[in-house]
């Protein structure tokens, strides 16, 4: 039997009850919205994760920095979906920033790849892997320093192959494409393997003037060294020792010294001594100048006649040497 004071405690109870839950209900609190928490501490957390990306890229980790921005990205998509009229134009801003950063590094850990492929001498499959990122990624970044760098390292393993038609094709397209002054330095290793290219085919006097168009302006420790051998070695000699190709592979990739030697003997038994002077000039050109002076000096010990090109390159790198150091 229901009695009035029974009645009374209903009562009284909904009257504290109905505010607590209407409450509740305004604010969603059991709803959907208290999941989403506020767009403000999400998109700092997305904004804390760009700089720590942007930190990474500048210390050149590409890997990481493209994990950072993959991160923020998903941060952004979170907002653009929980809080679809929150600060709509600075987060698809940012949400767009992160997708050019990612799609960029993509293509810089290709490029990266391909460079290491061409150090550890594995032609095939850095030729491979530079055709596959111009074919997805050539039209869109065809303006920027990523894709002629590509270019250049495609010629360079097509030469080193002996492909000389296709590293031409590559080495032509960076020249005709790539003129402005952010290019100098793509343009003239374009120019240095379009050299090497005549002078393997013979054409020296082709070869002797971009050489020159090299050295003309460029204080390069490569030109420098390149106006030496110009100095020392005519460019049709360089056929005669038949040695350049192994030297100029030696300066650019991880060829060993002992593999690099034994390249020598073997195209050109007896100037083994003579290529002692790469190797320093190897060294040098890393910034390890007292292991490069050893180098010269023992070109210079009389181990070689002075007429010999060993000699006489050592000699010059070594004055080159002590008037950089001496300045």
């Amino acid at each position: 039997m229901i009695t009035t004071r029974k009645v009374i405690k209903v009562i009284v109870g909904l009257t504290i009850i109905m505010p607590v839950v209407c409450f509740l209900l305004q604010d969603n609190v059991w709803g959907k919205s208290s999941s989403k928490g506020k767009p403000e501490d999400d998109y700092q957390k997305a904004l804390t994760l760009t700089m720590e990306a942007s930190k990474y890229l500048e210390l050149r980790e590409w890997e990481r920095s493209m994990g950072k921005y993959k991160e923020a990205l998903k941060k952004f998509q979170t907002i653009k979906k929980k809080f679809p009229d929150w600060e709509t134009s600075a987060v698809l801003e940012k949400y767009t920033e992160c997708q050019n950063k990612i799609s960029l590094l993509e293509v810089t850990v290709l490029i990266d790849a391909s460079l290491k492929l061409e150090r550890e001498r594995k032609y095939d499959r850095g030729i491979k892997l530079c055709n596959e990122l111009l074919t997805k990624y050539g039209e869109k970044y065809k303006d920027t320093p990523a894709l002629c760098a590509t270019l250049v390292h495609l010629g360079t393993m097509y030469r080193y192959k002996g492909m000389y038609d296709a590293a031409l094709d590559s080495y032509n397209n960076v020249l005709t494409k790539y003129t402005e002054a952010k290019y100098k330095s793509f343009r003239t290793n374009s120019k240095f393997g379009i050299g090497f290219i005549y002078q393997s085919q013979g054409k020296y006097v082709e070869a002797e003037k971009i050489f020159q168009e090299i050295i003309a302006g460029n204080d390069s420790v490569a030109a420098n060294f390149l106006r030496i051998f110009l100095q020392v070695l005519p460019v049709k000699s360089w056929g005669e020792l038949r040695i350049m190709p192994i030297i100029e592979e030696f300066l650019n990739t991880d060829m060993s010294k002992e593999e690099f030697l034994a390249s020598i003997i073997k195209a050109n038994k007896g100037l083994e001594k003579d290529a002692l002077v790469f190797v320093g000039i190897k060294l040098h050109i890393s910034g390890k100048v007292d292991e490069a002076k050893k180098y010269y000096q023992r070109c210079l010990d009389g181990s070689l006649s002075k007429e010999s090109f060993g000699y006489k390159i050592a000699a010059v790198a070594l004055q080159n040497l002590e008037k950089t150091v001496t300045r």
